[in-house]
């Protein structure tokens, strides 16, 4: 079983195994619970193609979200510098 499959199901599943939870501090599923829940296993080769691919998506993604990041700053930046500009004369 390829550990990273698992996580993904999980993390895919998340909000259904976080409603099963008890607990009036926080939210805690009982290990019966835990080990009644099903995940479907393809082989093991599937698996590994199946995480590649997801890996290498969510690099994509991290990507993306720190660029969008750094895009957000210069538009945030913007307002200022426009001001700036005005009130020397530049504009």
């Amino acid at each position: 079983m390829e550990r990273d499959f698992v996580l993904f199901f999980m993390k895919l599943h998340e909000s259904e195994i976080s409603q099963m939870g008890t607990g009036s501090t926080f939210g805690a599923i009982s290990r019966k619970q835990l080990l009644n829940i099903q995940v479907p296993l393809p082989p093991l080769d599937e698996q590994r193609r199946i995480v590649a691919i997801l890996n290498a998506k969510m690099a994509a993604v991290e990507k993306a979200r720190a660029a969008a990041e750094v895009e957000m700053e210069a538009i945030k930046a913007l307002p200022g510098a426009l001001l700036r500009q005005a009130f020397s004369g530049e504009v």
